[in-house]
């Protein structure tokens, strides 16, 4: 990752991989097994690294704005690389809210930052339900049932602490890629 300034214009640059453009998923036959709890959760948990690093560690930082699973693109040992950063938005610092025109793909952005057009530290934390019992629901069909309940219950607790309304309530990307840092570890 790498940032670039030339006459006013500053480039992101990150590797490109052999086949920049493919969707993962789309590699995965029908009749093959698809991928279980375990490798989700490895990637969920990589592609949110990704955010903190962009959000917290590169200088300037960096907000993403278009996190979707077709954007994360896992190598052969499924680990994740995010792509398409043509939304990203440099440099934002804190929880200084910066106007920007609101562009994204609808349902993967903050509500502050749909309604507002402002970006805050939590503004990467919103793309991550109530009844525990309907839980089982949320998870892929494709997976049958193969996934641990206590685990699937965790990721709930995490998405629906980041789907929070309110910036103010939603956690740092730092906490969620805690949490998720200890769902793909078990």
């Amino acid at each position: 990752m790498g940032i670039a300034i030339l006459a006013h214009c500053m480039f992101l640059c990150s590797p490109c991989d052999v086949n920049p453009h493919s969707k993962f998923f789309v590699d995965i036959a029908p009749d093959k097994k698809p991928l279980d709890w375990s490798t989700r959760m490895k990637i969920a948990s990589g592609a949110t690294k990704g955010l903190e690093y962009l959000r917290d560690k590169d200088n300037p930082p960096v907000t993403y704005r278009d996190l979707k699973a077709s954007n994360i693109l896992p190598d052969e040992q499924f680990n994740p690389k995010l792509s398409d950063f043509g939304l990203a938005k440099i440099g934002t610092v804190g929880d200084v809210n910066v106007s920007s025109r609101v562009i994204g793909t609808y349902g993967y952005c903050a509500p502050e930052y749909a309604k507002t057009g402002k970006l805050t530290l939590k503004s990467d934390a919103q793309p991550y339900f109530r009844d525990p019992k309907r839980f089982p629901e949320l998870a892929d069909p494709s997976l049958q049932g193969d996934f641990p309940a206590k685990g699937l219950n965790q990721a709930v607790a995490i998405a629906a602490m980041c789907l929070q309304e309110e910036a103010s309530v939603r956690p740092l990307i730092t906490d969620v890629v805690i949490a998720l840092g200890f769902l793909s570890n078990n």
